[in-house]
């Protein structure tokens, strides 16, 4: 059964068709060039960034890496490649001039909307092919999604 669940994780990882199918729908929600070519520039981790502006107006970069499950330098590449596409703004705080915070353009606020709508559409598929499965057994399969992602962590 291992071997089974490994097997399929492992596929779900290496579709990279579904990624690009997700990157073809969001660019379909605007008529935007310019956002149409950002979008076709980000990989996961830097749409997870923009993720974590729905919950804050403003991001830490010294938190960032915590926040998305990276490497500092990891975390900080990606932040530069979302400044540099327009998508943040990197400014230093008022209460240390050592620290950055990132907040979003007009560009990012688009593509956030954009992600909150493909994060809406996942969870309506999800709900559909769940139904077979009560709240206690989707808990446990989260539990187990959760310890997966520790194991590669410890």
């Amino acid at each position: 059964m291992m071997n089974e669940i490994l097997n399929l994780l492992n596929l779900y990882l290496s579709q990279d068709d579904r990624n690009e199918q997700e990157k073809q729908w969001a660019t379909s929600q605007t008529d935007s060039p310019e956002l149409q070519d950002i979008i076709a520039k980000l990989d996961t981790r830097e749409v997870r960034i923009i993720g974590l502006f729905e919950i804050n107006t403003d991001v830490s970069l010294k938190e960032l890496p915590q926040s998305i499950g990276v490497s500092q330098a990891s975390a900080s590449r990606s932040a530069t490649k979302l400044e540099d596409l327009g998508v943040v703004t990197k400014n230093k705080t008022s209460l240390n001039n050592k620290e950055w915070i990132l907040s979003l353009t007009d560009n990012g606020e688009q593509l956030l909307e954009i992600k909150q709508k493909l994060d809406e559409r996942h969870r309506q598929e999800l709900e559909k092919i769940s139904t077979d499965y009560t709240d206690e057994e989707l808990q446990h399969f989260a539990d187990l999604l959760r310890r997966i992602i520790k194991m590669d962590r410890s």
